[in-house]
């Protein structure tokens, strides 16, 4: 254990704006995309198609600072399974915009 747990907590590297590289990639039939927040705010993270069109919305909510991950399963947001094809997710949290690609292989 710590003997000076206050020091400990004040010593920890802060968080930072971050969009990772969704594993596996390309993916059947799910894949994970990791990211995380330096501050807290209104966070979004949303699947698009190669034309821009949203899919499904993955995250819509307030969140703490932190890292998080989440699962999509290549279903739109009716719950039908979307075709192969090359895929945008993009995070908006505050100031910070991130978009990566991905490619789904049915």
């Amino acid at each position: 254990t710590d003997p000076n747990p206050k020091l400990a907590q004040e010593l920890e590297v802060p968080y930072v704006y971050q969009l990772n590289v969704n594993f596996p990639n390309p993916f059947n039939p799910n894949t994970t995309i990791s990211f995380s927040l330096a501050e807290p705010g209104y966070t979004k993270v949303v699947i698009y198609n190669i034309l821009g069109q949203k899919v499904i919305t993955l995250v819509d909510d307030y969140k703490p600072p932190g890292e998080y991950s989440i699962t999509w399963n290549g279903c739109n947001d009716k719950n039908e399974p979307v075709s192969t094809g090359i895929y945008l997710y993009r995070i908006e949290s505050g100031s910070f915009v991130e978009t990566k690609k991905m490619t789904l292989i049915r």
